[in-house]
């Protein structure tokens, strides 16, 4: 059997027992780490092996050499090889994700030499691979955070004795929230779009049920605006958890893992009525269900409701160049703030932290066109 224990310097040990002959034998080694989470993974991966007679403590075997052995073996693994590895087991990740990590490590291949050891592969090369020059900061974050992954999976593993992406740290790139953002006119503009595409539709007959209408676009978009929600929070909000009558509306699978109950705005307490009556008057269940399904359990996709957004934001011109889905949440914080709500106020209302919230504490062209309307 083995067990683990903590030092008085910090590092872990592992001790091995056996009995021979009514006598109890013991061997301890250290683990060589502070980090109880990889000590436990080492204690777990030593005392399996033990019992399987993989390896003998008592016989000359030591967590050292193992690491040794492992690390001399790691020279013989090219990085096209333990990147094969790496993502067949990342079973948690899908398609896209599995995808994103197999492109990304083949730039790197196909820079650095498939053949190379990943032993032999230093920080000066992760960073000649992300940050060349002419790739956006944002293409280059996308690079270094695949590529840290499997770093540190590496060094995890012990494959190399120093992940060589630790320090790498990603560019900053500045916050221009006002070319993410839209007022409520542009809104009614993007409603507007999707009302002529839908009559456009019905004109020539492409519209020939009622899911193709997509009724929800116009109410879902509405709830995000005002009520300032992200993609995952709206597709999951449910009607057990909106009081329409108090006004209020509890928000779940945030991001911080923290549901949070806000005041339904004056417009969006108007949408969600008329959504709710349209719905026969429903107690339960999600607000904007997939409108493939007769059930209300089952969710819309936020990549679908994104690109349904995507879609009709382009046939309205003059937009802000870098408006998006989340720019639609963003849009709500930014026109509190124009209304004088306190920045601590608005972060409680979206969910955010202050460090966040502080985004929207800016002036835009509007606002100091006003400003100096207001000083004339």
């Amino acid at each position: 059997m083995a067990s683990t224990f903590k030092r008085k310097d910090g590092i872990y040990s592992i001790t091995f027992t056996r009995t021979v002959d009514g006598k109890k034998e013991n061997k301890r080694f250290s683990l060589g780490t502070k980090v109880k989470k990889k000590a436990e993974r080492l204690s777990v991966d030593y005392a399996r092996r033990y019992e399987d007679g993989e390896i003998d403590p008592f016989g000359g075997w030591s967590p050292k050499k193992d690491i040794s052995l492992k690390q001399a073996s790691a020279l013989n693994f090219s990085l096209d090889a333990m990147a094969e590895k790496f993502v067949s087991e990342r079973s948690q990740a899908n398609d896209v994700t599995s995808g994103n990590y197999r492109r990304h490590l083949k730039m790197l291949q196909d820079q650095v030499g498939d053949t190379l050891p990943v032993t032999m592969i230093t920080e000066k090369d992760i960073r000649d691979f992300c940050f060349k020059s002419g790739i956006k900061p944002a293409t280059q974050k996308s690079y270094l955070r695949h590529l840290k992954v499997f770093f540190k999976w590496l060094a995890d593993n012990e494959y190399v004795d120093v992940n060589v992406t630790a320090k790498i740290k990603p560019p900053r790139t500045k916050t221009n929230i006002s070319e993410k953002v839209i007022n409520e006119e542009q809104l009614k503009l993007i409603f507007k779009a999707y009302r002529d595409k839908k009559k456009s539709h019905k004109k020539k007959k492409h519209v020939s049920k009622k899911v193709q209408q997509r009724l929800w676009f116009r109410p879902l978009f509405t709830v995000v605006f005002f009520q300032g929600l992200r993609a995952r929070e709206i597709v999951n909000l449910r009607w057990e958890y909106i009081n329409l009558k108090k006004k209020f509306m509890t928000v779940v699978n945030t991001k911080t893992k923290t549901d949070r109950t806000i005041p339904i705005r004056e417009k969006a307490h108007q949408i969600l009525k008329a959504w709710h009556k349209l719905n026969g008057y429903p107690a339960s269940g999600l607000v904007f269900p997939s409108p493939k399904s007769t059930f209300t359990e089952i969710k819309m996709s936020e990549a679908h409701v994104s690109k349904v957004f995507n879609e009709y934001k382009k046939l309205v011109p003059g937009l802000p160049k870098d408006l998006c889905m989340h720019g639609v949440r963003h849009s709500c914080g930014t026109e509190l703030h124009r209304l004088g709500m306190d920045i601590m106020d608005i972060g409680k209302f979206l969910g955010n932290s202050l460090e966040v919230t502080k985004i929207y504490v800016h002036t835009n062209e509007i606002d100091l066109q006003k400003k100096l309307k207001d000083l004339d």
